[in-house]
């Protein structure tokens, strides 16, 4: 591996069998010490490049604040029987909210990626969806 952590990034090599991956990488020497997933399919004798990004601790929690408030425990739609990890545990996903969003207010903003949809912004992406059904 080479690069340095003024240069922020990190690069190497490695050789894999052919097939399909799910990577991701972790190193303190970024912004940030763990990338976002990423997929990659790698054919016989070929070579895949894939790059890696490193959000900030702002992004991540920009991220988590709206799962923390839609997200059901499986992947299955919402529906009678299914709640909200909000609806389920409305107190602590309250606490972790306000402390997520202080730690946020005390960060600076990611300058590399947009920030992420709230949870606000994804009902009423949702809401338009369900309208042209």
């Amino acid at each position: 591996m080479k690069g340095t952590e003024e240069a922020g990034y990190i690069h190497g090599q490695i050789k894999v069998p052919e097939g399909s991956y799910l990577i991701r990488a972790m190193t303190p020497l970024c912004r940030n010490v763990v990338t976002d997933w990423a997929y990659v399919n790698v054919c016989c004798n070929e070579t895949a490049c894939v790059n890696l990004v490193h959000p900030s601790l702002h992004h991540c929690i920009s991220r988590l604040l709206p799962a923390l408030e839609l997200s059901t425990f499986g992947p299955q739609p919402i529906d009678a029987e299914r709640k909200t990890v909000k609806e389920a545990m409305p107190k602590q996903v309250k606490t972790a909210m306000e402390a997520l969003k202080e730690i946020a207010e005390k960060l600076p903003e990611d300058v590399q990626l947009p920030t992420p949809p709230t949870a606000a912004e994804i009902r009423k992406i949702a809401q338009k969806h369900e309208q042209k059904r």
